[in-house]
Order: structure tokens, then C-alpha cells, then sequence
């Protein structure tokens, strides 16, 4: 699925199940964004009351197993074993391991914190690998996350796709943010909740650069793969 441009709402959220169109949940006011291009549909403008609910949809959504696991368990295998991967991990002991996949051009880095890898790519394309421990079961846990990309930004939109791998719950994000018309910056992550034998955490695969970027659907074809998982 491939699409350009910023949404001339704010905070405009998208949903769509497998191969479904994209349906609009929610909106606020905002102005007209620019005109329509040959071959593109015009920018719609939607409004709604600031207080409408967003409900986000739970698909990849999956039973939480907490079966104790031996120490060192590969409970997923990366898809992409045939290009170059990377091992990202946090300081945390008791946090997952993530084998991802290094698309072509990118440098991936240890990273700090809740950041287990960075990966500066060509084209003003950036990719992160984030780790991190989470209260929330996995349906609230998305929520949050999916509000955290969009945030404070004067124009959005937001698709949500099942995720899950492994049998682990999880969803595929794809969309794009901007602070003015004609500055948009398209974004793709894939998320998953994971159960270590002691806590929950969220995993956040995201890739972000501009839209019209030759190598962005190549990238993202890797970096969105199902990704290896090994519990300490």
C-alpha cells in the first residue's frame, strides 16, 4: 500500500483491515490543504466535534501466552535471513533480543535507553528500533503508541494493519505527519507485544522519510518483515 501526501485535516485517523480500504474514524477542523495534482485525488476536509472518541481497532490482537520459557528461547524467526540483520537489545535483562533486517544504505547503531538500534539510511531516510517495558496489555499498548506518532502535529493520518507474528500481538502502522501543507513525512512501523516470563514489552520497528523516496518501499519491505525474537 503506497500513498503521498499530508491530509488536509488534523489529526485525521485511518483505518483499514487486509486488502479493505482505508475508513476515516475521526477528525478535527482544519483548513483547505493544497490543490490536487494530475493523477491525484484532491485533499477532503471532514469536521467533526474535538471531543468524537477514537476508537483503535484491534486487529493482530492475540491471547497474551505466559508459559515460563528457558533461557535463551528463539520464540521467532526473522523472515529476512538472507540480508544483513542486526541484534538489537536493551540494557534491561529481562528485555527481548530483535533480529531486524539492515536495508540497503543504512548504518544501524546501538542506541540509549528504551532505544535498542538507529539506523541513519540515505535520502533523508532514518529507521529506529525501540524496546521497551510496558504495564499496558497489548490493545492499550498499541493505542498509546499510535497516538504517540501523531501528536502535536497539524496534519496526520494513520492506517492500521493486523501485525501479529509468532503469536505475539501486533499491528502495522503506516501514514504520514506534518506541521504545514506540502512537508509531509511518511512513516511505517510494525509493533509487537511481548511477554518475557517476567514483564511485557512493546516493540516498535519504525521507518520514516519522505514519500516520494525512491528506496522507501524497499526499505520498508524489509524492515516490516516479521523479525527474529529471542527471550533472555
Amino acid at each position: 500500500m503506497r500513498w503521498f501526501g499530508a491530509v488536509s485535516v488534523a489529526s485525521a485517523l485511518l483505518v483499514a483491515g487486509c486488502g479493505g480500504d482505508a475508513t476515516e474514524l475521526t477528525t478535527t477542523t482544519a483548513s483547505a490543504g493544497p490543490p490536487a495534482t494530475a493523477g491525484m485525488p484532491g485533499p477532503t476536509s471532514v469536521s467533526t466535534t474535538s471531543s468524537d472518541a477514537v476508537e483503535m481497532p484491534a486487529y493482530g490482537v492475540e491471547p497474551t501466552t505466559r508459559t515460563p520459557l528457558p533461557p535463551n528461547a528463539d520464540t521467532c524467526k526473522a523472515d529476512n535471513t538472507g540480508t544483513v540483520t542486526f541484534a538489537a537489545n536493551v540494557a534491561d535483562p529481562a528485555a527481548p533480543n530483535i533480529v531486524v533486517a539492515v536495508p540497503a544504505g543504512f548504518l544501524p547503531s546501538s542506541g540509549e535507553g528504551d532505544i535498542a538500534a538507529t539506523m541513519p539510511g540515505p535520502d533523508r531516510m532514518s529507521a529506529t528500533v525501540t524496546i521497551a517495558a510496558t504495564d499496558l496489555e497489548p490493545e492499550a499498548a498499541f493505542k498509546k503508541y499510535a497516538d504517540s506518532i501523531t501528536r502535536n502535529k497539524e496534519y496526520s493520518s494513520l492506517s492500521v494493519l493486523p501485525g501479529d507474528l509468532c503469536g505475539y500481538s501486533g499491528q502495522r502502522l503506516m501514514g504520514s505527519v506534518a506541521d504545514k501543507p506540502g512537508q509531509a513525512v511518511e512513516f511505517r512501523d510494525r509493533i509487537a507485544h511481548i511477554w518475557t516470563n517476567t514483564k511485557n514489552y512493546l516493540v516498535a520497528i519504525h521507518l520514516q522519510g519522505p514519500g516520494d523516496t525512491a528506496g522507501f518501499d524497499a526499505a520498508e519491505s524489509q524492515l516490516m518483515a516479521n523479525f527474529g525474537i529471542r527471550i533472555p
